[in-house]
């Protein structure tokens, strides 16, 4: 990364940006081109591929190489959590861990880095909480109220055939 930030040196001198600052402009600003290319993808496959990639990309880019980590360790205790308790202490440990998670790295932050100007892992990772909780909300809610399709409807039929294999996946 020290590459980058001596490459971009000029610029940041030049705007008056902090080199982050201007990286997570940059970065911004090329979510457009890269979702074009995305857009333009043949199949769902290639798309999940590439959004993860150029995903990871940007956050490393962004934040450092370690960023990732994060919201990766988070998502995967989460996920894990949401697979194998029952949906009514899933969502308790889910809300509890990924906000636990997020306040102790808000925490650290102010003790390491009191007042200080520079992005860090803890943007992104707000936004995984806020994702994870969710994911955690719409599962309980699920549980307790089912959709139970229509028999005369077959529209519903294949929305909870659809549905169904969703969930599967997750």
């Amino acid at each position: 990364m020290e590459v980058i930030d001596y490459v971009l040196q000029p610029l940041v001198d030049a705007l008056g940006f902090l080199v982050d600052q201007l990286k997570f402009v940059l970065s911004m600003l090329l979510a457009y081109p890269l979702a074009y290319v995305w857009r333009r993808l043949p199949s769902p496959a290639a798309k999940h591929f590439y959004s993860v990639v150029t995903g990871l990309s940007l956050l490393i880019f962004c934040l450092g190489p370690i960023a990732w980590a994060h919201s990766f360790i988070t998502s995967v205790i989460t996920y894990i959590a949401l697979r194998t308790l029952p949906s009514r202490y899933a969502l308790r440990f889910a809300f509890v861990f990924a906000f636990g998670y997020l306040s102790a790295s808000h925490i650290y932050r102010t003790l390491t880095d009191y007042m200080g100007r520079t992005l860090d892992f803890t943007g992104s990772l707000m936004i995984v909480t806020l994702k994870l909780i969710s994911v955690a909300f719409n599962l309980k809610e699920n549980d307790e109220h089912p959709i139970i399709p229509c028999p005369d409807n077959e529209k519903d039929t294949i929305e909870r055939e659809k549905i169904e294999a969703r969930a599967k996946m997750i």
